[in-house]
């Protein structure tokens, strides 16, 4: 029997571990404060744990299966088994006293519980808090390391720019080193290029490899410059009026009125000599190029009289009308090589010309509206002769062909003869035909019969 006790005694204090039954269990406790942050349902599960065990009192044995299956399951239906068969029997005498001790030590061991559940619980949210803490100090560890890497680069890059801005340095200091000794073993000696600037930027001197220029500004627009080179040149200026001299490929030599060249002597490799002098009345230019050979008078900008080549033509002497157009001309006549001819006319056609024939005789010509000649006077035939329209003469006056006398002799359209009046020299007077084609007979009037025709 003592030993089926000591063994029941054992079970329970293994399986019962937070419940103490009996009768007259004592007041709960006052929980003594630990230190340790409370979990929110600490009080509730205490609360539960003293109901459990006030409720002991009415169902000992009840309970404490109740609680031993919480802990270990199934421990608490092996104890109920062993106490039911104890009740009322000595057993059962013997294990109340037991349970009723063991009261006070199960309260001190929930409330044991309670607290390392408390403590877990505080530890686990210390540990949470920590991971967090660690957390952020292995980003804050991770920005170090980048930030140490960007600055590492920064300092790689600065380097790199300091040595690049040493070696510049150098360089420099290398050049004003060597310009230093140039300047001393040139004491003494400006070597060009170079210029003299006045204090208002104005150049007074300028000095290269190809030309040299010396300037002096006077006041207002006055000035005076001299340059010698490639380009050589000579300028007096007064209130833009002044003196020009340039040399080089194109020389010229011009007087400047109000900024204008009113008089220019120039010359231009393949084209000549040109000289011009203009005013706002006119001007003259005296030319020996191939656009113009001669001297031209000008009134205003328009040509007025020219003498030489004009407008690709012929040399000539040439009056031009107020629109620039020729009114008359005289010169070489170029269909009759080294004869002279000329012309006089409206601008737009001629009206009137004396030449020279290839025979070396004079014609003098005036002509109709059309520009057909009207009118001749042909000098190898002595004859005066007046044209139609196709060209033929239908007039003559004239030597007659068979004297030294003179003819009158009036033609039909194609230039043929059908009536004449002259000097006849056989019979040593006058006498006038009227020639009938179509009767091939002739009429004169003789001299011995002025009223009466003699046929012939």
């Amino acid at each position: 029997m003592k030993r089926l006790i000591a063994s029941l005694s054992f079970c329970t204090c293994l399986l019962l571990p937070s419940l103490a039954l009996g009768q007259g269990v004592p007041v709960i406790p006052t929980i003594p404060s630990t230190g340790v942050p409370q979990v929110d349902n600490a009080a509730g599960q205490l609360n539960n744990a003293a109901g459990q065990i006030n409720n002991a009192t009415q169902d000992p044995a009840g309970t404490a299966a109740n609680i031993a299956n919480s802990i270990v399951p199934g421990s608490g239906t092996f104890a109920q088994t062993i106490l039911n068969a104890a009740q009322g029997g000595p057993v059962g005498a013997l294990i109340a006293p037991l349970l009723g001790g063991l009261e006070s030590k199960l309260l001190d061991m929930v409330l044991e519980n309670d607290k390392l559940k408390q403590r877990v619980t505080t530890l686990e949210a210390d540990n949470t808090k920590t991971m967090i803490n660690v957390q952020h100090l292995q980003q804050q560890v991770s920005d170090l390391a980048q930030a140490n890497q960007s600055m590492a680069a920064a300092n790689e890059a600065m380097r790199a720019e300091l040595a690049a801005a040493l070696a510049t340095m150098e360089q420099q200091t290398t050049s004003l080193q060597q310009r230093v000794a140039e300047l001393e073993r040139t004491k003494g000696t400006i070597t060009a290029p170079f210029k003299v600037v006045a204090k208002d930027g104005f150049t007074l001197l300028k000095v290269d490899e190809v030309s040299t220029q010396l300037a002096y500004p006077g006041g207002g627009t006055a000035g005076f410059l001299l340059q010698a080179g490639m380009t050589p040149q000579f300028y007096i200026n007064g209130d833009n009026n002044g003196v020009t001299l340039d040399g080089g490929a194109t020389p010229r030599i011009a007087l400047l009125q109000g900024g204008n060249a009113v008089f220019e002597a120039s010359h231009t490799a393949g084209e000549g000599v040109r000289l011009v002098a203009q005013s706002d009345a006119g001007g003259f230019e005296l030319a020996a190029s191939s656009a113009l050979m001669g001297l031209l008078v000008k009134r205003g900008d328009q040509p007025a009289a020219g003498l030489g080549t004009y407008d690709g033509r012929g040399v000539a002497l040439r009056v031009f009308a107020a629109g620039g157009k020729a009114i008359a001309a005289m010169g070489e006549n170029p269909a009759v090589a080294g004869s002279g001819i000329v012309y006089v006319g409206n601008g737009s056609r001629s009206a009137a010309s004396l030449s020279v024939d290839s025979e070396g005789t004079g014609l003098a010509s005036v002509f109709a509206a059309d520009g057909t000649t009207g009118a001749s006077m042909i000098g190898k035939d002595r004859m005066v002769a007046a044209y139609n329209a196709a060209g033929n003469a239908v007039v003559t006056i004239g030597k007659s062909e068979n004297s030294e006398g003179g003819n009158v002799t009036s033609r039909n359209p194609d230039g043929e003869g059908v009536f004449r009046a002259g000097f006849n020299g056989e019979l040593g007077g006058g006498d006038a035909c009227v020639y009938r084609a179509k009767r091939q007979n002739t009429f004169c009037l003789g001299i011995g019969l002025p009223g009466m025709g003699v046929g012939k």
